[in-house]
């Protein structure tokens, strides 16, 4: 992703961190993936680290827009934090926005600066659906916003903080790092930062705590004083996750634009399982490359005593109809497809020439896809004409492939011809797959018509074994990138 001879010594450590939080969301995975990305700027460390890293990994760098936003409340002041802001992005080389506050709000209340802040974030992020706005939030702002749900009677999905990737647009990559980190880097590179006078301000609630609360606990409690919280944070994080394994029980649907679900056993969950479970299912939504509503809108939609149905935003609904929730997109159609569940189409290839390109699953393991001259030699297994987890398929029949997962009974027409049906769950557990890689096998489809089930339905058998230029796909059940 990066060439490590670019890379500043001290900030080598901070591009590990994103490149493992990039690795963690699976973004950025490959050349194809159209994400637009913005940093929010204030002119203060953490975001001036953040902006200088994000800066170092070209494929992050070459969508990169800085957002700043003048909050003015005091003009002298924050005319310089723009200026000084726009200054960085001169240097580097990067285009930048600026917002402004509402004039005429009757009240300057910390929430209400935060509204307006990430309202003028939401009006870019919307333009573009796979938008990913980085902030610069790091260990203390964390533990500060746990401390301040804690006393504010939040319950335990107060407890787990700031989550690191929200509504598949929010990315804070730097949340289990420390201040005294980010502020060290920069000494040693000489990057010039900001100091808000506005911090000391005990006006504001988060002010008090970090510069109030926060010492007194320290004392008590050295070394870690209210960092300790954000280590809390991680913990409930890894005992409430559901497994991903089990997620397949709760839903009676999931394709591109749709989930369909119970909605008592939604409600059976705790709300911090419904929080990562709706958290979970919106992230798959975004990796089919649609824009996802906020999360909590659709938390508090489904718990209330008479659910509310309508819009939840990003051109996303709810429905209720005979007991089931139906979260849908406006692209979704009205005629759900009960036969699969698509997460690639895979597009025509114009060239002759050698390719290669390695397709992480979201279910788990990958396909390989080579592009190749294809040998007169290969047998009928090499070319997926017996069980096997490997294809070929020639440059004419390229056109229409998808790959995606069956439902659960789930009847589709295979082979070319498309003649017969076949109820693929029901081949797939006859078939001689071990059991812990049945509910993830991936299968190549074409117009509707089931080509190929690795390990269980050939592609069918072709009088002529054609030579010429092809596509090679092979499946790796357990390998990762």
């Amino acid at each position: 992703m990066n060439s490590q001879d670019n890379i500043p010594p001290d900030f080598q450590f901070f591009v590990e961190v994103l490149s493992l939080f990039l690795k963690r969301h699976r973004l950025f995975e490959n050349s194809r993936e159209d994400y637009r990305t913005f940093v929010g700027v204030s002119g203060g460390a953490d975001s001036l680290c953040l902006l200088y890293t994000l800066s170092l990994i070209p494929e992050i760098r070459k969508t990169l827009t800085i957002l700043h936003f003048n909050h003015q409340t005091d003009p002298e002041r924050n005319e310089d934090e723009q200026s000084f802001v726009r200054d960085q992005a001169i240097n580097l080389g990067l285009p930048i926005i600026t917002g402004y506050r509402e004039q005429g709000l009757s009240t300057l209340s910390e929430d209400t600066l935060r509204k307006e802040r990430y309202r003028f974030f939401d009006r870019y992020l919307d333009k573009t659906p796979r938008s990913i706005l980085f902030l610069g939030h790091h260990r203390s702002d964390q533990s500060e916003t746990i401390l301040m749900n804690l006393f504010r009677n939040r319950g335990p999905r107060g407890l787990l903080g700031m989550q690191e990737f929200r509504d598949g647009r929010y990315a804070r990559p730097f949340l289990s790092l420390t201040s005294s980190a980010i502020r060290k880097a920069l000494r040693e590179q000489k990057i010039p930062y900001l100091e808000d006078p506005s911090n000391k301000d005990s006006r504001y609630l988060r002010n008090r705590v970090r510069n109030e609360l926060a010492p007194l606990i320290m004392d008590i409690f050295p070394p870690k004083g209210i960092e300790s919280l954000a280590l809390l944070s991680e913990q409930m994080e890894m005992e409430f996750r559901p497994a991903i394994q089990n997620i397949k029980y709760l839903l009676d649907h999931e394709s591109r634009g749709t989930i369909v679900m119970p909605l008592s056993l939604f409600r059976f969950l705790s709300p911090v399982r419904q929080s990562i479970l709706l958290e979970h299912l919106l992230k798959q939504q975004s990796r089919w490359g649609l824009p996802i509503p906020p999360s909590g809108n659709i938390l508090r939609s489904l718990n209330k005593a008479r659910p509310v149905t309508g819009p939840m935003g990003n051109d996303w609904f709810v429905s209720i109809e005979s007991g089931k929730v139906r979260i849908y997109h406006s692209t979704a159609g009205d005629d759900l497809d009960e036969t699969l569940s698509p997460f690639l189409q895979l597009r025509p290839l114009d060239t002759k020439s050698n390719m290669e390109q390695n397709i992480k699953l979201p279910k788990g393991g990958m396909i390989r896809l080579t592009f190749k001259p294809v040998e007169s030699d290969l047998n009928l297994w090499e070319r997926g004409m017996r069980p096997s987890r490997q294809c070929i398929l020639m440059q004419n029949e390229l056109s229409g492939l998808v790959l995606g997962y069956p439902f659960r009974g789930a009847k589709v027409k295979s082979g070319f011809s498309g003649q017969s049906l076949k109820n693929l769950n029901r081949d797939i557990l006859k078939s001689r797959l071990c059991r812990q890689e049945r509910p993830k096998v991936p299968v190549l489809y074409q117009n509707g018509v089931a080509l190929w089930v690795p390990g269980v339905i050939p592609l069918p058998h072709s009088p002529l074994l054609e030579t010429g230029w092809g596509l090679k796909l092979t499946y790796f059940p357990w390998k990762e990138f």
